[in-house]
């Protein structure tokens, strides 16, 4: 059987979810509170930008960060990792 690929979208996703995690939320929570904040997602909008599958725009970022109370660029994975990932990246898929 051969590898499995998934979609790959975004490299913000796992940085957001430990932020959430660490003020102790549930996706529930934060989908709450970046609806108050003006973006209209749904609970599976957080959990599918946590688990990279859904794309993440700038002005989006910029609201999740203010929401999670820490700076935007505390939510990008080291330029190493992404320079790791950038061909998956930019053909939106990663073997899994």
């Amino acid at each position: 059987m051969g590898n499995i690929r998934r979609r790959f979208r975004n490299v913000v996703g796992p940085q957001i979810a430990a932020a959430r995690e660490a003020l102790g939320w549930h996706q529930k929570d934060l989908e709450a509170k970046l609806q108050l904040a003006g973006l209209d997602f749904s609970r599976v909008t957080v959990a599918r930008i946590e688990n990279q599958m859904r794309s993440v725009f700038d002005f989006e970022l910029q609201v999740i960060a203010h929401v999670l109370g820490v700076e935007p660029a505390k939510l990008l994975p080291p330029l190493k990792q992404t320079m790791a990932d950038l061909e998956d990246l930019r053909k939106g898929l990663r073997e899994g």
